[in-house]
Parts: C-alpha cells; structure tokens; sequence
C-alpha cells in the first residue's frame, strides 16, 4: 500500500477495508472487493511477455548493458499513480521500455538509452467512427517516435462506455500503431481498427497513446475520449 498523510497530500492502495485512489476529480476512497482473475488470452500474452523480460535481463543482457540501464535508471524518474516522481529499478525500466515494444512487434531494445529523458508526443486528436470499429487519429508527423527507424505511436482503446463517464482508468486493450520511420515519416491522420465491440450513437470510447523512440524510450501515457457520432 502507497500511502501519505490525508491532511498533506494523497493516498492509493488499501488500508483495511478501505480502498484510497484518484481520479480527474480528486481523491476518492471505496469499499475493497477482491478483484477477478479472468485470465484472458491478452492478459497471458502480457504476462508471458513480462516473464520473458525478466529472464532476458537476468540471463541475455550482460554485466556492461545491465549497469547502462541502472544509470538510465538513476537519471530518469517516473510518476506514480498519486503523481510523485519516483525512481524504478534498472529492471523495471528495461521491462517498462520494452513490454509496450514487444506488444506492439518492434524490436526489442537491449542496449540502455543514451538519453536520459522520456520520449514525448504531441497530443494526438481522434474522431471515432460511426460505428465505433475504428478511430481516426491525427498527430504530429515531426514527434521524434515518427522520425525513428523502430519509433511508434502505440494505441490503446476502452469498451465503449456512458457518456456520462468521464474519467476511465482502465481495463484498456492494445488496438495498434503507428510506425515511424527516419526516411518517410508517416502521414496524419491514420486509422486504427478498435478491439471491442461497436457501441451505440452518443457513446464514448476512451483512448491511451504511448511513444517509443528507436531507442527504447517510452513516454509518459496520454488519454483522450472520442463519441460515436
């Protein structure tokens, strides 16, 4: 459990029966229930990956490649679910840079970044289709992901959900991407299919957009939502 004092800042995680998170619109806390397991044919293939990662840094990687990625590690913090910059382990950035480039088929990065900053993107803008079986997406062809031998725009999408809702956390599933390329960037806007069933006019389907750099760095998640028109 993660926790700070109420009065001074923020809490997440569990405390007796008590569950403390947040959202857009601050602090909340609810009952605790234990979570199903469904064990879905893409939660394994995430679990597999992140198993395979951990050997690999363990057994693949030599001494040289693990020391470069405790010094990428050292020199480039992460926010947490309650917003505080905190430091991951040399292990965790290797598994955290490469997870998202195995799902999405690139290359996997093994040599540490010599660039101690996350990647950035430019907040991409969506248009859902009608019958919300695919999305729409303009960005900025000048993001250094685009401009990258091995750099992609990542896509991940909601079931459709209220359009009440107004903040969604997650489950999300990988929808697709965008590959870049250093020669001929690819051009705005492209379409991705979404992975959930089509949802009613007047619906909302929320998106998460990650970029990796050719050289394996990430950058920070940005969500957006779109209507079914």
């Amino acid at each position: 459990m993660k926790f700070k004092p109420l009065l001074t800042a923020a809490a997440s995680g569990k405390l007796g029966g008590i569950v403390f998170s947040h959202n857009s619109g601050g602090m909340y806390t609810r009952q605790f229930r234990v979570p199903t397991n469904p064990n879905t044919a893409f939660q394994q293939e995430m679990r597999n990956i992140t198993s395979q990662l951990q050997g690999d840094f363990r057994t693949v990687l030599d001494q040289t490649q693990r020391d470069a990625w405790a010094v990428f590690a050292q020199n480039v913090g992460w926010v947490d679910t309650i917003g505080d910059v905190i430091k991951l382990s040399a292990q965790n950035w290797y598994i955290k840079a490469n997870s998202i480039r195995l799902q999405g088929s690139l290359r996997q990065v093994n040599d540490a970044p010599t660039v101690f900053a996350l990647a950035s993107i430019t907040p991409p803008t969506v248009t859902i289709a009608p019958d919300a079986s695919s999305v729409q997406i303009a960005f900025n062809n000048a993001d250094e992901w685009a401009n990258s031998d091995d750099g992609a725009l990542l896509v991940y999408a909601s079931r459709p959900q209220n359009n009440t809702v107004n903040f969604f956390n997650g489950p999300y599933r990988f929808a697709g991407s965008i590959a870049g390329d250093a020669t001929t960037p690819p051009t705005s806007p492209q379409s991705i299919s979404l992975p959930f069933a089509s949802g009613p006019v007047g619906s909302k389907v929320f998106l998460r957009f990650v970029g990796t750099n050719g050289d394996g760095r990430p950058s920070a998640s940005f969500r957006v939502d779109g209507i079914v028109a």
